[in-house]
């Protein structure tokens, strides 16, 4: 039987290629994933241990002892009297680390070897500063230096790294930008992000002297354009701190050498002796790599899922052609039956055919997959998400290789059974395998039976939409209503393309064989439409889904990014020239210029506002009426009623979330810092408004007419500056912050913010993840539009004595070609129809679930942009599919094709 499967494989090898193709597209795709997967995690592993230096053990702090230093923070409990009860929470510092305690029992522990020692340390602390030379404000980034320079993850490119007091080395191409050489000195500033008891922002200063230039090879200071290395006095000072000991700090870097055995005695004795956990370089970097990716890798096992779903589309295609093979070979296998051929070898030969098949096309997609990732790293096209170089394991040649045959295999089991069933009389007919009768009502009711559990899993989850366990019954559902719905296709689908195909008909002779053709072989055209239905299906989800998200986030994010870009702190007595600089950039579609004071509310406090901790502080900001302030609020403010003493407050404070409940109205105090001697205190009537996101920190907002700052009611301390950004403008945001930055360079008090930023984020983050998911969907399209191809070859072999008598009665070759092509399209039609009705429930449904719950409001929406693309690049994949199909048709001279058949 081996010999005469290898002859059999040979004879029909051309019947065979389109199946060995989809298997090649899944198994290449298996393959990238592996490789990708590998790539992400030796990234992970580099972008985690960059920051060590050269480094081979970490230390972090172990539990508390009685010296423990407590800190207080904003949630501290509230007494009943309204002050603050202090919580002792344990911050490590740098001299908790007890670092020549640690050198003592390191060198007590390898005094036996005389290579092993700590040569170097380093406290990894990092602190934000802004440096400050003339008129230019540069926020950076500040790290403290070691005792060996190997340690620093930096490269010093000229001079040396700090070792006093007052020195610093900048990056290099930072000090090119603003002129500066070694020796200058410079001013670094420090915000502290806690306020004093007057609620102002401290900031602690110091002027060091550039000492070296840095580098950052490894880029992990990329974002902050490079990293500064400051004296462990100037950390200390920026932070307020007596002593660089008494600086916070969760990580302290060793370096020893040695022998492994000696260096693990002395990480045991320090981690029995110490309150200290002490850990090598790669325990880090497997933590963070599980910590980010699972036990498994979650980037992997996501990618894996859509090479598997490309297994499945490519099995109905296997699972189809092998069924026409047996059909065509009934003749074959009758003949081998009667010279003695058992029902075993029959089956054997199938399967055995199969295996050949899934192996060497899981080979060709093997060696196909790591050249195309090989071509991807030699491009960098993902050198900004990952740095990727091909790794080549045993693993990602066994995988894609083990699963593709497995799938070709499984897929040709039912033909093969198909085959063992038939009688060699029976076979002497040249009629096709059909499907008993009992197999079709039991494939109609559990798939009858799927659909109705599904929607009644769909309902239960929209119907407990705010339980944890909804979201679990609706995917369900959702899952199983699509397998039900698969399962009885073959009921349903060739009835939709008979429909279709009668409508098409009327178009002419060859719509109406096209038609016919399809009413012909309904099994073969349901196996077929159902491999394009599900990857059309989830095409449809994924982008449904993402227009959803995209638009109940866009709904939701207005309200919780009120504002699109702010400027605060800003003097009132440079207010305006900044606004006039401000309002001339491309991209700005209206300024406000906003005087602002901090005010207390007195008398009714509010509760919301009494339990915040910071006490009833409320920062008023003067706008000239609701149309003004509407053109820079992205909520909705035709509602409010506005007069001369009306106060706009938030519906929730910000800093806790909790509804703010003002009632009617608030009186209001300013600091004594900002009252005069005539003023008084202000009554406010109250509106409510639900904004946020304002001002760059968690304060009570209101807003009022600025008629009480022109009227000396209230006294504004500093202006504030709200910017609407133009979103039909061209203007790249990343620009335009740039142009701000530089705007607000002369003005060392304001701070540049831009919620629009954060917004633009989620949704440039929804449009990767929909670009990312349909391209790897489109995998299974691309093998799904295989299958139509394959369905059409098939037909057309088989019915070459059609063809021939068609030929020979007056039809043309044009007209043959057309049928074909109309052929195509009604089967890509229908099941994209289908397919985008399906993806578009599923991907709203799943999007309520999800949204529900996390945000609250729901919005639908249609991307119909990509479903009229999914329906035009369906139909034209179709006729392309059908060119060869309708070539082979038309290469045959009808006599010769006659005589043959």
């Amino acid at each position: 039987m081996w010999r005469l499967t290898l002859t059999m494989m040979k004879k029909n090898l051309r019947m065979l290629i389109p199946a060995g193709i989809a298997v090649i597209i899944s198994t290449m795709f298996i393959t990238c994933s592996l490789i990708f997967g590998d790539a992400m995690t030796a990234s992970i592993r580099d972008q985690v241990t960059a920051g060590f230096g050269n480094a081979n053990w970490v230390v972090s702090p172990g539990q508390p002892d009685d010296s423990a230093t407590t800190i207080h923070t904003q949630d501290d409990d509230v007494t009943d009297d309204g002050t603050q009860e202090p919580v002792d929470e344990w911050e490590p510092t740098v001299g908790s680390f007890q670092v020549e305690q640690a050198r003592r029992i390191i060198d007590s522990t390898t005094k036996a070897d005389s290579t092993a020692k700590l040569v170097g340390t380093r406290a990894d602390v990092q602190i934000s500063a802004r440096l400050v030379v003339g008129d230019d404000n540069t926020n950076g980034l500040a790290i403290a230096p070691g005792s060996d320079t190997a340690l620093l993850p930096l490269t010093i490119s000229k001079g040396h790294q700090p070792s006093g007091a007052n020195e610093v080395a900048i990056p290099e191409k930072l000090a090119q930008r603003l002129g500066l050489n070694l020796g200058d000195t410079v001013t670094l500033v420090h915000t502290s992000p806690m306020p004093d008891e007057h609620n102002q922002m401290r900031e602690y200063r110091c002027t060091p002297t550039i000492v070296g230039f840095t580098t950052d090879p490894s880029g992990t200071f990329s974002y902050y354009g490079g990293a500064m290395v400051l004296s462990e006095h100037d950390i200390a000072t920026l932070l307020g701190k007596a002593s660089f000991n008494d600086v916070p700090c969760y990580r302290m870097l060793f370096t020893m050498t040695g022998s492994a055995a000696v260096q693990s005695a002395a990480v045991q004795r320090l981690n029995h002796e110490m309150t200290v956990q002490v850990d090598s370089r790669e325990v880090i970097a497997q933590t963070a790599i599980k910590a980010m990716t699972g036990d498994s890798g979650i980037t992997k096992t996501f990618l894996l899922c859509f090479g598997g779903l490309a297994l499945i589309v490519a099995a109905l295609v296997i699972a189809n052609t092998f069924q026409v093979l047996v059909a065509q070979r009934r003749r074959t296998l009758a003949l081998l039956r009667i010279i003695g051929a058992r029902q075993g070898q029959v089956y054997r030969s199938v399967v055995l055919e199969s295996v050949l098949l899934g192996l060497v096309s899981s080979a060709l997609g093997v060696g196909a997959g790591i050249g195309v990732m090989q071509m991807v790293a030699n491009s960098h096209v993902l050198e900004s998400m990952v740095p990727l170089h091909v790794v080549l394991t045993v693993w990602t040649f066994v995988v894609p290789i083990v699963f593709g045959t497995i799938a070709t295999m499984l897929a040709s089991l039912g033909a093969a059974r198909m085959a063992m069933r038939v009688t060699p009389l029976e076979a002497m007919r040249p009629v096709e395998i059909s499907e008993q009768a009992q197999t079709r009502r039991l494939r109609g009711v559990l798939g009858l039976l799927m659909i109705l559990v599904g929607i009644g899993c769909c309902m239960l989850g929209v119907w407990k939409a705010d339980d944890d366990r909804a979201l679990f019954a609706a995917m369900l559902g959702c899952a199983m209503t699509f397998v039900g719905i698969a399962v009885t296709a073959r009921f349903w689908l060739p009835w939709l393309m008979k429909g279709l195909g009668t409508l098409a008909s009327h178009c002419g002779p060859s719509a109406t064989l096209a038609s016919a053709n399809i009413a012909k072989n309904p099994r073969r055209v349901a196996a077929t439409g159902t491999a394009l239905l599900i990857g059309v299906t989830l095409v449809a989800t994924m982008g449904t889904g993402a227009a959803c998200a995209k638009q109940t986030m866009n709904t939701a994010l207005a309200t919780r990014y009120s504002v699109d870009i702010v400027i605060a702190d800003v003097p009132s007595d440079q207010a305006a020239a900044l606004t006039a600089r401000v309002s001339k950039h491309t991209g700005v579609r209206d300024v406000l210029n906003a005087p602002l004071v901090t005010t207390t509310v007195t008398g009714n406090v509010p509760d919301a506002m009494r339990q915040q901790g910071a006490g009833p502080d409320l920062t008023l900001l003067g706008v000239p009426n609701v149309e003004a302030l509407s053109k820079v609020l992205n909520v909705d403010c035709s509602h409010l009623q506005w007069n001369d003493h009306t106060v706009i407050v938030p519906k929730y404070l910000p800093s806790t979330g909790k509804e703010l409940n003002a009632g009617p109205q608030l009186t209001v105090t300013t600091d004594g810092d900002h009252k005069s001697s005539a003023a008084a205190d202000v009554t406010l009537q109250t509106q409510t408004l639900d904004f946020r996101g304002v001002m760059p920190r968690s304060l009570a907002i209101g807003f009022v007419p600025d008629s009480l700052f022109d009227n000396g009611e209230l006294q504004a301390s500093s202006s504030t500056l709200l910017v609407a950004v133009d979103s039909h403008n061209d203007t790249s945001l990343a620009n335009l912050m740039d142009a701000l930055s530089k705007d607000i360079a002369s003005v060392p008090q304001a701070q540049l913010t831009g919620p629009v930023a954060e917004k633009q984020q989620w949704d440039q983050m929804v449009d990767m993840m929909l670009m990312m998911l349909v391209v790897l969907l489109a995998v299974a399209v691309i093998i799904a539009l295989i299958g139509v191809a394959n369905t059409l070859s098939l037909s057309v072999i088989e019915r070459t004595r059609e063809s021939a008598t068609l030929r020979a009665i007056g039809m043309t070759k044009r007209q043959l070609r057309r049928s074909l092509g109309i052929e195509a399209c009604l089967i890509t039609v229908v099941s994209s129809v289908v397919g985008l009705v399906l993806g578009t429930a599923f991907g709203a449904l799943g999007t309520y679930m999800v949204m529900k719950s996390a945000i609250g409001d729901f919005s639908f929406a249609i991307d119909w942009r990509v479903d009229i693309a999914i329906i035009v690049i369906a139909i034209l994949a179709a006729l392309v599919a059908s060119i060869g199909p309708a070539r082979r048709a038309n290469s045959v001279p009808p006599v010769e094709a006659l005589a043959e058949a």
